[in-house]
């Protein structure tokens, strides 16, 4: 399949984000279960075509765990693009 792998996610600056980071900072979490618990809020789903291990793999909060644990670098650019202004801005 030639379709990219797209993910759907919140902005940093939304609401459920906001709240996500309040009630960390309140629970005194370090920034690892922070990032952890905020991913988990970020992302709110992927395409139908992601596979893991050849095989489909539908969305959920524990299977974007595991996926982030072990490719780290789609963590890292869900965070990123949820920080991006831009990535939000109103294409014309």
């Amino acid at each position: 399949d030639d379709k990219p792998v797209t993910f759907q996610i919140h902005s940093l600056k939304s609401n459920i984000s906001r709240d996500e980071i309040k009630e960390c900072k309140k629970e005194g979490l370090d920034e690892y279960k922070t990032t952890e618990k905020l991913l988990g809020v970020l992302c709110v789903g992927w395409s139908d075509n992601l596979e893991y291990s050849g095989k489909p793999f539908k969305f959920s909060v524990a299977n974007l765990k595991k996926l982030v644990k072990e490719q780290d670098w789609i963590g890292a650019q869900i965070i990123g693009h949820a920080g991006s202004v831009k990535a939000y801005a109103p294409k014309f």
